[in-house]
């Protein structure tokens, strides 16, 4: 057995064990919005979008909160639905205009459904985009978007 397999089996009985320990908090903090996106941000961490989904919906009337937003979208995203993914992302934009993460989210939801000339204007955007506070995601996110452009010239 090679230790890539090995890894792999260590990280899914990690997992398993994180989620077990989750779900049997869950019943005496089931009313505690950080405890709830806390788990929901675990369950899509070993990519449980399903039951992540729930919470964060569950939880999007009580919070007004970009980064639950971008992570109920991610969900709706990686469970192939995108036209929600579309408008969770977009409201993300909308609460946070400066932000390059709604607008990448909104690339892959447009790329994946294969809408490719919405996917291109939101790379164009991305691209042409003021940076307010510049770091390494920002960067990458650029960069792909470059390279995507590049590639589609």
């Amino acid at each position: 057995m090679e230790w890539f397999q090995l890894n792999d089996i260590a990280g899914k009985a990690l997992n398993s064990f994180i989620e077990k320990k989750y779900d049997r908090l869950y019943v005496i903090k089931k009313n505690d919005n950080t405890f709830l996106y806390n788990y929901s941000v675990i369950l899509n961490k070993i990519g449980n979008y399903e039951k992540s989904k729930s919470i964060c919906l569950s939880l999007r009337h009580k919070l007004g909160d970009y980064e639950l937003e971008i992570l109920t979208a991610y969900n709706f995203l990686m469970l192939r639905e995108y036209g929600i993914a579309e408008k969770i992302y977009l409201s993300a934009s909308n609460m946070c205009p400066n932000r390059f993460v709604p607008l990448y989210g909104l690339f892959h939801v447009y790329y994946q459904r294969g809408d490719y000339d919405c996917a291109k204007e939101i790379a164009n955007k991305i691209v042409l985009k003021k940076i307010k506070i510049n770091s390494r995601t920002v960067q990458e996110i650029i960069t792909e978007m470059k390279t995507y452009l590049k590639a589609g010239s």
